[in-house]
């Protein structure tokens, strides 16, 4: 009864979140999956003595959405730069960053008035951009100073994306959803022990053609699978596939996982997730994460997200300045416990949830580290193709 009253409170919250996201997104955002339509953000107030000049900006819906008021935050984020430059900044949302970067890589190729700046280009949609021709070049100095080299790397070596927040790719699980003998195992699982049937049929996760988060946890089993176990990684996904559930975006899963009554109390998300929990819990989380383990050594998959700034577009100049304001203190203070993601910046004030977070210091391997350029560009469009073969039963 504790535990049905702890989920329902989480839902409550939800509610209440998703009640400002949406006073926001309908007085200021587009939220658009297959349709194209627009919507600009107020005006700032001030005269307008740069013939409304506007920059377009493609993100995911659930971005900085997740603190106490969305509203807010989303104001400081779009409505702070409108006021600093005096511009306007259209915003349009998408289930998923892959999906505002595949908006973007079809209408550039159109010739069509597509997006100025991309949020959420991960260190695997990044390799999408390249082979598009879609990027334009651009590192904010702001960077150079304050994001660790470490994250520009595992972002881009070019640098030519800069990076906004970073996380690992975790299990995430309630335990007071699990039998004992299941949460026992998954305090150090094995990917061979997500592949047992008790276990799979407990899990939900993200499809790697629609989802970032599910593309990397895709990378991630291939690195483990076939450098790690010197297997094939297509089998895995044929032992789990009459088991799982697959969601196409990283939102529609975690509604699944925190539905009440839900079986699938396992899912793909975030090393950060227990700390959303803690301070959505008065200071205690209830549920867990867990990175993959080999043979008694914890590996660990990293997404950095980045800000891509798009090639041939009107006012890229305004862009750069945007990818500069992102990369502010203003804002990147605010992702900690809005976005629940680590700010790109290492000078960021991290609240006292983060201790509950899993990070890259708590793995013995990087898997990203495990694949290299050429075999990443290489697989990318394959195995995306063998994936949907696997589960299509084509």
């Amino acid at each position: 009864m504790e535990h049905l009253a702890k989920i329902a409170a989480v839902i409550v919250i939800i509610v209440i979140l998703l009640a400002g996201i949406a006073t926001y997104y309908t007085a200021h955002v587009l939220v658009r999956t297959n349709t194209a339509t627009t919507a600009s953000p107020p005006a700032s107030g001030k005269p307008t003595t740069t013939k409304n000049r506007e920059i377009i900006v493609y993100t995911y819906k659930g971005f900085m959405a997740w603190g106490s008021n969305p509203n807010k935050t989303l104001s400081t984020v779009f409505g702070g730069f409108e006021k600093e430059y005096n511009v306007k900044v259209k915003v349009v949302t998408f289930d998923s960053a892959r999906q505002a970067l595949l908006a973007a890589i079809n209408e550039y190729k159109k010739g069509e008035r597509t997006a100025n700046v991309v949020i959420g280009v991960d260190n695997l949609l990044v390799y999408e951009a390249k082979q598009n021709g879609i990027v334009q070049c651009y590192y904010s100095p702001i960077a150079n100073a304050s994001v660790p080299r470490s994250i520009a790397d595992a972002l881009d070596p070019d640098h030519c994306v800069t990076p906004f927040d970073y996380s690992t790719i975790a299990i995430v699980y309630d335990p007071a959803r699990l039998p004992g003998n299941i949460t026992q195992i998954l305090e150090h699982p094995t990917l061979e022990d997500l592949a047992k049937p008790e276990i799979a049929s407990r899990l939900v996760l993200e499809d790697p053609t629609k989802s970032s988060t599910g593309l990397n946890f895709l990378f991630w089993e291939i690195a483990y699978s076939e450098k790690l176990e010197h297997a094939n990684w297509q089998n895995w996904w044929e032992q789990v596939k009459p088991y799982i559930l697959v969601e196409p975006s990283w939102g529609k899963a975690y509604d699944v996982f925190l539905a009440k009554g839900s079986s699938r109390a396992i899912i793909v998300s975030y090393g950060t997730d227990p700390a959303y929990s803690a301070w959505s819990n008065n200071g205690t989380p209830t549920i867990k994460a867990s990175l993959l383990y080999y043979k008694g050594n914890s590996t660990a998959w990293l997404q950095v997200e980045g800000v891509l700034v798009v090639k041939g577009q009107p006012n890229n100049d305004l862009a750069e300045k945007f990818v500069d304001w992102l990369l502010s203190s203003k804002v990147q203070s605010l992702i900690p416990d809005n976005q629940w993601m680590l700010p790109a910046r290492s000078d960021i004030q991290l609240p006292p949830y983060y201790k509950y977070a899993l990070t890259a210091d708590n793995a013995n391997i990087i898997a990203n580290n495990l694949l290299s350029t050429s075999e990443i560009e290489k697989g990318y469009e394959q195995w995306l193709l063998q994936w949907t073969q696997i589960m299509s039963g084509k």
